[in-house]
């Protein structure tokens, strides 16, 4: 381990999540001694972009990188976050006061006759790299967003919404470049069943997740998943939210996971989408290669009584 070039191990940890960079301080290797110097310089880029009255406004605030002085965005600035950004977040707020104490009133306003600056972040690449839309007008927002940058959405990995909007979710399913799409929020049937199954199995997915209350979606993608070739399909994949019931996994052939191997997937799993009460787990081996397989895990949140399924492909 401590023969790996420093270059090697900068370049893994630039790829990384913060979490996963607080992982490696922990080893006693070269990993951890390069990973401690890393986490020191790393930060995120949060940039808000919010309607007050009638006045639409870009905010940003850089948190971390305490090597880079300035807090002004820049070419030269941008140039040296790209090195050790963790993160880079798009948020589309209403309401939002900048002098809120919870952020010490650092964040910078983008001026609307600035047309160098959001230029500056379409090539700007991170780990995570989220657009999250607001609880209310949705569609507004992503509509704003499009026509004063629209080449700003186009590198984003990940997108959040905490209301569901057919027309936002049509669009971005279509267009399969998103890695991870999360949906907090109850999701009507307007959205065909053939379209979560497609994105979910699209080579750019990693995650799926929306309370989706129809067991349609997941037992198609049991279904699918069994009828593709495993070594073709991203290892990891993640179904969450949609519901399923155990008496229709049994249906088409999953078996609960045996006790002494429970606690290792609800593990796995925990990892993947957070700490939840985690209840059972269910298995399926591929009809073509028996070490792959596919779990479904159900779990409930605290204070919550509707039941999760999450299924993993291994």
């Amino acid at each position: 381990m401590n023969t790996v070039p420093l270059l090697f191990v900068e370049s893994v940890l630039r790829s990384c999540e913060r979490r996963e960079i607080d992982q490696s301080t922990k080893l006693s290797s070269v990993w951890g001694r390069v990973g401690e110097a890393y986490l020191k310089k790393c930060g995120k880029l949060r940039v808000v972009y919010m309607q007050n009255r009638e006045e639409w406004r870009w905010l940003y605030k850089l948190d971390g990188f305490d090597h880079i002085e300035s807090r002004t965005l820049s070419r030269e600035v941008v140039k040296e976050m790209s090195k050790s950004i963790t993160s880079f977040e798009v948020n589309g707020i209403y309401g939002f006061d900048r002098d809120d104490s919870d952020d010490d009133g650092l964040w910078a306003h983008i001026s609307p006759d600035d047309e160098e600056t959001l230029p500056l972040l379409v090539d700007l690449d991170a780990p995570v790299k989220l657009f999250s839309l607001p609880h209310i007008r949705s569609s507004k927002y992503y509509k704003h967003v499009k026509a004063r940058c629209p080449d700003l959405l186009k590198g984003f990995t990940s997108l959040e919404l905490h209301t569901f909007e057919e027309d936002i979710v049509e669009e971005v399913v279509f267009s399969a470049k998103l890695r991870s799409i999360s949906i907090r929020a109850l999701v009507l049937d307007a959205v065909p069943t053939k379209l979560w199954v497609d994105y979910f199995f699209s080579e750019s997915c990693a995650r799926l997740s929306a309370v989706v209350k129809d067991d349609d979606v997941a037992l198609e993608v049991i279904d699918r998943w069994k009828k593709t070739d495993p070594w073709a399909l991203r290892p990891n994949k993640i179904l969450d939210g949609f519901r399923c019931y155990p008496s229709s996994l049994t249906l088409v052939g999953m078996k609960k996971v045996p006790l002494e191997s429970v606690d290792d997937v609800f593990a796995i799993v925990q990892r993947k989408v957070g700490k939840r009460m985690y209840k059972r787990s269910f298995y399926v081996c591929h009809p073509i290669c028996p070490k792959r397989k596919i779990y479904a895990v159900f779990s409930t949140e605290k204070y919550s009584t509707y039941e999760f399924c999450t299924l993993l492909l291994d």
